[in-house]
This record gives structure tokens, sequence and C-alpha cells, in this order.
């Protein structure tokens, strides 16, 4: 295989980690150096030690170019609550559970020539590909801290989740989702 082919966007999966043609690829995950930080940290962990047992629950995609991981994400699909005015009384809440995109992980390669905002990108443009496919209407992420919470939500129009916990966007244009709620 030519190095150029092994270059871009590799979704890490166990038959890759297991064939001698991908052994740089995996020499580069073992080396992974993220932002020093308790997220970074967390999350590199995570790529070296559970991506893997994780799949096919978590689909895990890296940035491979010169015999170097740039970054991750790791996705899954999941459920998320969003409360809204009842039709019947706006002053009652009514709770639903809508079908969505989950981050679980996001992370850079420390000091790297990439952005987080090339990784997140590229997770939303995932995210899209899959409400294509099936019923995700939106993509959640559960900020590892209060500090990376207030990153997302100052750099993207994130809303909270009814759990307050997770932050949300969706795939869709705001009008299809305001229809949904008054219930045409």
């Amino acid at each position: 295989m030519v190095k150029d082919e092994k270059s871009g966007w590799i979704r890490w999966r166990p038959e890759i980690a297991k064939t001698a043609v991908w052994d740089d690829l995996a020499e580069a995950i073992d080396q992974f150096e993220p932002p020093c930080n308790k997220a970074g940290e967390d999350g590199a962990a995570w790529l070296k030690e559970h991506s893997l047992r994780d799949f096919p629950l978590t689909a895990t995609w890296v940035l491979f170019h010169n015999s170097v991981v740039h970054g991750f994400f790791a996705m899954s699909s999941n459920a998320f609550s969003v409360s809204s005015p009842s039709p019947a009384n706006p002053e009652e809440l009514v709770k639903e559970k809508w079908p969505c995109s989950q981050i679980k992980w996001l992370c850079r390669r420390n000091k790297g020539k990439f952005i987080g905002r090339t990784f997140f990108d590229q997770a939303v443009f995932t995210a899209y590909r899959v409400a294509q496919l099936q019923g995700n209407v939106a993509l959640v992420i559960e900020p590892f801290d209060d500090e990376i919470a207030g990153i997302l939500t100052k750099r993207y129009d994130f809303f909270r989740t009814a759990e307050q916990g997770q932050l949300w966007i969706p795939l869709y244009p705001e009008e299809e989702f305001q229809m949904h709620a008054r219930g045409e």
C-alpha cells in the first residue's frame, strides 16, 4: 500500500489494528500526545486503552498523516431529552427523547498543526451523513468539564438538553425543529 493511501480520516477498528499493513497507525496511536490537561490525558488514555474494546458500539475516527495521529473523535448513536412547551398548555413543559449522534471523545494532538475545530467539524459532517441514513436529528456532546462547556458554547450555537449536562446542535434547519415542537 502506498503511504499516501494511508493518510486522512481512518476508522480505527480491530481488523486494522491486527493488520501488519497498519503497524504505523497502531504505533502512532500508542505515541499520541494530547494537550497537557486532564481532558486531553483522559481522551488519549481512552483512545489507547478502550477504543478498540468499544467497537462497534463506538466509531473512532483518527486523522492520520505522515505517520502521526493528529487527533481523533469517537461517536455513537444515542437519544437525548429535550423540553418544549406543550401545544395544549404552553405553561407546561413536555419532555421528549430525540435520536442523535453523540460525541463521546474528541481530542487533538498537543501542539499539532490542526486546531480542535478540525475534529469537531468532521464529527458534525459524520453526524450529518448518519442523519441522512437514519432518524438522528442532532449532534450531542457531554463536555468533559465546565471549562470545555464554556469553550463550546462560546464557539458554537449549542442548546442545553433537558438534563442540563449535555449540549446539542441540530442537524436540520431551525424551522424544522420549530415545526416539530408546534406539533405540525
